[in-house]
């Protein structure tokens, strides 16, 4: 379990276009992420249908479902569930600040793409 707190910088308000988990990563089109989409953001708080509305964290240190085990310091990509995972598809979206386990939240960094 993460220690660390969420600390958004910047959080919108977006419309569902279908079902979202909370704390999951969420793509262009407002609904879940899957493995080498484009990542906007980590849904806050969960919707069930189409259409309702949700606030997503677009910049900050927010923790995301971890699809995986993930180390410290790892880049962070989307999994076909919209969790996080070390495992490079695509482009990065954030870096891990602390490990965790699969099913466990880990705090990201969203937006970090650099190279460590």
């Amino acid at each position: 379990m993460s220690r660390t707190t969420n600390q958004p910088l910047l959080v919108v308000t977006a419309k569902s276009a279908g079902a979202l988990a909370e704390n999951t990563f969420v793509r262009q089109g407002m609904d879940k992420a899957t493995d080498g989409d484009s990542i906007v953001g980590v849904c806050l708080e969960a919707t069930t249908a189409s259409g309702q509305y949700f606030p997503l964290a677009v910049a900050g240190v927010i923790s995301v479902v971890a699809g995986a085990n993930i180390t410290i310091n790892s880049l962070i990509y989307s999994d076909a569930n919209g969790k996080a995972t070390s495992v490079a598809v695509n482009k990065p979206w954030g870096i891990a600040m602390e490990a965790a386990t699969a099913g466990g939240t880990v705090p990201v960094l969203l937006g970090f793409r650099g190279t460590l």
